[in-house]
């Protein structure tokens, strides 16, 4: 693992510029070209794709913020994957897909989970050749991308970069997260999971083998952070999601 958050990554700051003049152009707008600019304005009507239980300090946001919690739909970004049945816990492993070049961290997760009763599935992403991670262990399934949605349904506990899609998903269906942020955001999303007690939170620099096995383990155990991720399951498909945003985006438009 790398001693610090990943800075942002050029190409998709240069992706972002080019969706960005996409829209002006097609709309007839004009948007500041600095994103945190873009995103720090507010509209008459502000979706945020999270449970309010989940943002912090959300009393500070008034009724122009709607949140309406993640808009979970399938993804065509991965072949099917049949599990085999099992009485084994399922430890679903993945760093996303932006900062996954981590060799070195998913030959520690052989190290610290080959030998333990865990069903485990890694997605190591396209950026990583899989044969020269060395031997895989023989519980471990990895492949570059798996259907996520599909092996969340069957996780026990997920062991994520923190991306706020992930960590959505992951809550969605009630799974409990270790998170190792690669970059700021992530890392202020795996704070939140932290205070909430929604799973723990590892620092890049504090990546041990036996670190792992212990925030995995503490997370199994403790029925806990099943309880509140469950809890925060029925938060999310109370919000609404995109039917709710739909509602409202009419909603306003009748209203002009």
């Amino acid at each position: 693992m790398t001693d610090r958050l990943s800075p942002p990554d050029p190409e998709m700051m240069e992706g972002f510029q080019v969706r960005l003049a996409d829209l002006e152009a097609t709309y007839g707008l004009s948007l500041p070209k600095n994103p945190y600019l873009l995103m720090a304005g507010t509209e008459p009507l502000n979706l945020t794709f999270l449970p309010r239980v989940f943002q912090p300090h959300a009393e500070l946001f008034d009724e122009r913020f709607l949140f309406v919690g993640p808009s979970i739909a399938p993804r065509n970004d991965a072949q099917a994957l049949h599990l085999a049945p099992t009485e084994q816990p399922l430890l679903f492993i993945s760093l996303g897909t932006i900062f996954n070049n981590r060799a070195a961290f998913f030959r520690q997760c052989f190290q610290a989970f080959g030998q333990q009763p865990l069903q485990v599935i890694l997605a190591c992403g396209s950026n990583v050749d899989i044969d020269s991670l060395g031997e895989i262990p023989a519980n471990f399934l990895v492949r570059p991308y798996v259907p996520q949605l599909d092996v969340l349904r069957q996780t026990t506990v997920f062991v994520t970069h923190g991306g706020m899609n992930s960590t959505m998903e992951a809550l969605y269906y009630g799974v409990p997260l270790v998170v190792i942020p690669q970059m700021v955001e992530q890392a202020m999303t795996a704070q939140r999971v932290s205070e909430l007690q929604l799973g723990l939170m590892l620092q890049p620099e504090q990546v041990t083998v036996e670190a792992l096995q212990a925030a995995v383990r503490e997370v199994l155990n403790n029925p806990g952070f099943k309880e509140r991720a469950t809890q925060m399951q029925g938060e999310i498909q109370q919000a609404g999601g995109y039917k709710r945003a739909a509602d409202a985006i009419l909603a306003l438009t009748h209203k002009q």
